[in-house]
């Protein structure tokens, strides 16, 4: 959990400014967890734990799903992910 915010309250707050892709990653597995995340905008749903292959497999599916050039690597805070390895 956030402090003070919830993921879904993060997930709110993005659509309402942008159109960024948002997979979320959670420790809510709950079906109604799923749909609600879905429903609320989130484009891929992912509950924890969850294998790192797939995480990238989806990252890897988003792109090409988002039309743009599908990128050769993400960069989220610390975390470096090489999508071609």
């Amino acid at each position: 959990m956030l402090p003070g915010l919830d993921g879904f309250g993060v997930l709110r707050a993005l659509r309402a400014r942008k159109q960024t892709p948002v997979i979320m990653l959670t420790a809510r597995e709950q079906v109604d967890d799923r749909i609600r995340g879905l429903r609320e905008g989130a484009d891929d749903y992912l509950g924890k734990p969850f294998s790192f292959l797939e995480l990238v497999a989806r990252l890897q599916a988003l792109t090409r799903r988002s039309g743009g050039h599908e990128p050769v690597q993400i960069t989220i805070a610390d975390l470096w992910i090489d999508l071609i390895s």
